[in-house]
């Protein structure tokens, strides 16, 4: 017996696709992002990206393992961090502090805000914080990651969140992934015969180590992230 929710969202998905005929596809993907910040052996951590199949948009949300295993070493981090400091009236601390001129015998104008110190307490938690982050991530924690993905159905295209270990680094490996997210997509093949055996964990996030400090310590550094690009349609 069919779904009539499930068949209107497959309707719907099709009308979307047909309605947005001017989006701009390279092979058959359509790319997001630029990667001009990224060098050949730069670690990777998400990306994302649509295909076609059957007519209806397929939108690919993917993460590396190790981006998951980060997340988590933040957690770690926070939770032996413990609880910051607690505010009074934390929106009025946020509020900015108006910088008046006099223009007249009475009358003042607003030319500029400043913005409130943070307090003593709040610098010594975050840097209490940042250490923490830096111990945690030189030590690993006792976690492992495998490949994983789940599907969902949207009123505009299929969600598909992947989790797989590969590199995207530009265009082409974009595809590939891009290509990894249709074959699992239409049954063509399974992560399983893809990725058999993989885990990620401490070991693997140490190996790492010396690619990922190269952007400095676990707590400054800024991940490489693909630059917003090709958003129109």
């Amino acid at each position: 017996m069919k779904n009539p929710n499930f068949e209107r969202r497959l309707r719907a998905m099709r009308v979307y696709h047909t309605n947005k005929r001017g989006s701009q596809f390279d092979d058959g993907v359509r790319v997001f992002h630029r990667y001009d910040e990224f060098a050949a052996d730069d670690l990777s951590w998400w990306d994302d990206c649509q295909i076609i199949v059957n007519r209806r948009r397929v939108m690919i949300w993917w993460v590396h393992p190790r981006f998951k295993y980060r997340n988590a070493i933040e957690d770690a981090a926070w939770a032996a961090a413990g609880p910051p400091p607690g505010r009074g009236d934390w929106l009025a601390e946020m509020r900015n502090r108006p910088v008046r001129k006099k223009i007249g015998k009475s009358r003042t104008r607003i030319v500029a805000y400043e913005h409130g110190e943070q307090s003593a307490g709040y610098k010594t938690y975050y840097a209490r914080l940042r250490a923490e982050e830096d111990r945690t991530a030189a030590a690993g924690i006792d976690l492992i990651v495998r490949p994983s993905l789940s599907r969902r159905t949207l009123d505009w295209c299929t969600g598909l969140e992947l989790c797989v270990p590969v590199e995207v680094r530009n265009v082409a490996e974009l595809k590939a992934l891009a290509n990894i997210g249709r074959r699992l997509l239409k049954s063509e093949t399974t992560l399983d015969r893809l990725f058999a055996d993989y885990v990620y964990g401490r070991d693997e996030w140490l190996a790492e180590r010396a690619r990922r400090e190269r952007k400095g310590k676990f707590s400054e550094q800024l991940l490489s992230m693909p630059l917003a690009g090709n958003l129109v349609g």
